[in-house]
């Protein structure tokens, strides 16, 4: 009775696991998309105020702050391509979502399975 029960425990833990994890994965992938365009868009207009800037502080102050608003956008860029590529081979046969599912199905079916087994004798 009790291997039965843990091995539904675990497989239940299993396949939640990998759903919420795929979850947040994305989530975080399409806020940094998202925020990385947000940041573009306060780029290109800090650079208008450059172009349009009368004095030589106005000048390096916005210079100052494109180059830490260019920073901040390629250090999230940086991140963007390898947690794409993770997702999208997230629930290929061979992904960990893909196995994480299977092995969290079999150990609820081989659960249950048990439980009936040791119900019926």
């Amino acid at each position: 009775m009790r291997s039965g029960m843990l091995a539904i425990t675990l497989g239940c833990a299993s396949l939640l696991g990998v759903i919420g994890f795929n979850v947040v994965e994305r989530r975080t992938q399409t806020d940094d998309v998202e925020g990385i365009r947000q940041l573009r868009e306060v780029l290109d207009s800090t650079r208008a105020a450059l172009a349009r800037a009368t004095t030589a502080a106005d000048s390096a102050s916005l210079t100052e702050q494109i180059q830490g608003r260019a920073w901040g956008i390629g250090r999230r860029e940086y991140h963007v391509p390898p947690r794409q590529e993770r997702l999208d081979g997230w629930w290929r046969a061979t992904g960990p979502g893909s196995i994480g599912v299977v092995v969290g199905t079999l150990l609820v079916v081989g659960g249950v399975t048990s439980l009936r087994r040791k119900g019926a004798t």
